[in-house]
């Protein structure tokens, strides 16, 4: 559930896998520290222009130890993919997300490791998924999920924009259709 929820919000606030690449020069250590700091996976490594698999790579510390011999002076190829928000990150404003619907709506979730509980229904989950993109990215205007479109006035400010969410769906016992927040005082729900 949580692992779905975290695709649900990366691909709403377009937190997308991205390619990285990363040139050494070998000195006198094998193991180099990335610099990007949410790395997904090691898709490559060169040596020298030839691909080799002679390489860990620790995500917990984001270092790749070469494991074969590498000559002095060699160059280094690094190719990765990351993400912009890490795992952890995004478990961070799922719990946040919460807390603001337990404060809105006086509803009683918590969230593990690995589980939120009570377990909520797909509506509670998109909502929490929304929640928790205004939270990532407070300057967007609309956000879109498969069963609804959640578009808003720029000067709404984040907390605002979350009331509103989380008034119309109290208000509707769910969402579904087109949340029209633009109209600056007034709302209009098409739903």
């Amino acid at each position: 559930m949580l692992s779905n929820l975290r695709t649900t919000i990366s691909n709403l606030i377009l937190n997308l896998d991205t390619s990285g690449v990363e040139v050494v020069v070998y000195q006198d250590t094998l193991t180099f520290k990335l610099s990007e700091p949410n790395i997904s996976s090691i898709d490559r490594v060169l040596i020298n222009n030839t691909s080799t698999s002679s390489y860990t790579w620790s995500s917990s510390n984001n270092e790749v130890t070469m494991t074969g011999s590498v000559s002095a002076n060699s160059i280094i190829q690094i190719e990765y993919t990351y993400t912009n928000y890490s795992t952890t990150e995004l478990n961070a404003y799922i719990k946040s997300a919460i807390v603001n619907m337990n404060v809105y709506l006086g509803t009683e979730y918590a969230m593990g490791s690995s589980y939120i509980s009570p377990t909520p229904n797909k509506n509670t989950l998109d909502i929490i998924a929304l929640i928790a993109s205004i939270l990532i990215k407070p300057d967007y205007t609309s956000y879109k999920l498969p069963n609804v479109t959640v578009t808003y006035n720029s000067k709404l400010t984040k907390d605002q924009r979350i009331e509103k969410l989380l008034t119309q769906f109290n208000y509707s016992c769910g969402i579904n259709g087109v949340l029209d927040f633009t109209k600056y005082g007034r709302d209009r729900y098409d739903l």
